[in-house]
C-alpha cells in the first residue's frame, strides 16, 4: 500500500514537471506575440535537452523582456568557467535559471554582490529540474561540485 501510494506521488510529480517542460518547449500558452524561448539543444547525456553554449536571445513575454546570455558551459553567468573552483553553487529549475529576470537580479546575483570574494554560480536549468537531475548532473560533473570548506 505505502509503495503504491509513492509510485503514485512519483508519476504525478513526473506528470507535472513533462507537462511544464513541454508547456515552456512547445506552447506560447496566452501570450500568442511572445518570443519563444530557444536556448534548448538536443546535448545532455541526462536530460531529454541541454542548453546551448555560448548563446544571447532577447526573450520577451507581456509581463517582461529579458536578455538571456549563457556562457562557454551553458551556464547563465557572464563569466566563461574554466574549473575554477566553486564556493557556492545554486541547483535548480527556471527560478534558479532566472525566469523574467536579467543577470544580476537573480538570487545567485544578489548573493554574489553580497560575497565578492566567492565564486557563486547558478546551475539552473543545465543541472535539469528535479533533484535525481541534480544527483546524476553532479556525479557526471565533479567539477561543478561547490567546496564545502569554502563557504561561510
Amino acid at each position: 500500500k505505502v509503495i503504491s501510494k509513492v509510485l503514485y506521488i512519483i508519476f504525478l510529480v513526473l506528470l507535472m514537471e513533462g507537462g511544464g517542460y513541454l508547456g515552456l518547449r512547445y506552447f506560447t500558452f496566452y501570450d500568442l506575440d511572445a518570443t519563444p524561448l530557444a536556448i534548448f539543444n538536443k546535448e545532455s547525456n541526462i536530460l531529454p535537452f541541454g542548453i546551448k553554449k555560448n548563446y544571447e536571445q532577447e526573450f520577451s513575454r507581456r509581463e517582461f523582456d529579458v536578455t538571456i546570455r549563457t556562457n562557454n558551459v551553458g551556464l547563465r553567468e557572464n563569466e566563461d568557467f574554466h574549473g575554477e573552483k566553486i564556493d557556492i553553487a545554486f541547483a535548480g529549475d527556471s527560478f534558479t535559471f532566472g525566469w523574467g529576470v536579467n543577470w544580476g537580479e537573480r538570487y545567485s546575483d544578489l548573493l554574489q554582490k553580497r560575497f565578492p570574494d566567492k565564486n557563486i554560480v547558478s546551475l539552473g536549468y543545465l543541472n535539469g529540474w528535479f533533484p535525481p537531475h541534480y544527483y546524476l548532473f553532479l556525479k557526471s560533473n565533479p567539477q561543478f561540485i561547490p567546496d564545502r570548506k569554502s563557504v561561510v
